[in-house]
């Protein structure tokens, strides 16, 4: 799925998370699964890619607070209020649960 805005991408994650909680609980009837090499390389792919994924978040959140800030101080706000310069918004979470991190476990 390709996002071409903030909401967008927000939504894109929260279906992405869906996903991986859909994997996780159908890992969870089946501990056989759990016990291969290949599932136990996936949950570890998983967890590293939901932390570049909140890092990111992260990175965008701080650009965003800048780039604000600087078009509302003088004198660049009247460069950014000649030029159309809009305010970006934030990269933010809706959905409560969705904010805490995933928790990943395979043990019995």
């Amino acid at each position: 799925m390709k996002a071409s805005g903030v909401d967008q991408t927000a939504q894109a994650e929260q279906q992405l998370t869906g996903a991986l909680a859909d994997l996780r609980a159908v890992a969870e009837n089946y501990p056989q699964l759990r016990a291969t090499e290949n599932f136990q390389q996936l949950t570890s792919n998983l967890a590293e890619i939901e932390d570049e994924i909140q890092a990111a978040r992260r990175i965008y959140n701080s650009d965003a607070q800048a780039y604000n800030t600087k078009i509302q101080v003088f004198p660049n706000s009247i460069i950014a209020k000649r030029g159309g310069f809009q305010p970006k918004g934030y990269f933010q979470i809706e959905d409560a649960p969705d904010r805490e991190p995933s928790a990943v476990s395979f043990s019995n």
